[in-house]
């Protein structure tokens, strides 16, 4: 941002809309305090640090002061050991080549984290795991689908079964009538066959 007044009326902006937070360095309003680095005992840099802005040049000079505000205090160290001592001593964060870090306070942290790698990584993951998810759920369709046909047939099944129980009843409950019309016959049958047996047969005198 360049001057206060800037940040001023984009804050009220900012606030007028609820479009959240935003952090502002107005240019005007930057101090760099000098930022005394290590030396060997000819009063030259040290052969293991390098003061990252010196690797660093402002697209503008009118942005040098930000980024002495961000970086002054910051070397690159080839060791985290040498990192971790002129940190404490010369009150600076020093980070090494693969990443790792020891600020002012004392807080050591290690490793490079490629952000950009993490997200292709994540976005892979997730790739994966849709299609996973996709295909899965393509064969629960087809389960589900698949169990509701036997569920159809077990129904039409059921009824096939409940049919036959009912016409079996009706041929039992029909069965005993004929069986018993059936016995008085046979009854009458040997009843008749008694009585002409008796009027053809004349007994001798």
């Amino acid at each position: 941002m360049d001057t206060d007044e800037t940040a001023r009326k984009i804050l009220e902006c900012l606030i007028k809309e609820k479009a959240g937070r935003v952090t502002f360095i107005p240019l005007n309003t930057i101090r760099v305090k000098p930022v005394k680095y290590p030396v060997d005992e000819d009063g030259q840099p040290l052969n293991e640090t390098v003061p990252i802005l010196e690797r660093i040049e402002p697209i503008d000079e009118k942005f040098r002061k930000a980024l002495e505000s961000v970086y002054s205090r910051t070397i690159v160290c080839t060791r985290l050991e040498t990192a971790a001592e002129l940190a404490r001593e010369y009150q600076l964060d020093g980070v090494t080549l693969n990443g790792s870090r020891s600020d002012r306070k004392g807080a050591l942290t290690g490793g490079y984290h490629d952000v950009s790698h993490s997200r292709l990584q994540a976005a892979e993951k997730m790739r994966k795991w849709r299609s996973t998810y996709e295909t899965k759920a393509a064969e629960a369709r087809k389960i589900k689908a698949r169990v509701e046909e036997i569920h159809q047939e077990v129904t039409r099944l059921v009824g096939v079964l409940k049919n036959a129980k009912s016409k079996r009843m009706q041929i039992d409950e029909g069965f005993g009538p004929l069986q018993r019309d059936l016995q008085t016959k046979y009854r009458e049958e040997n009843a008749l066959k008694d009585l002409l047996a008796q009027r053809v047969y004349t007994p001798p005198h």
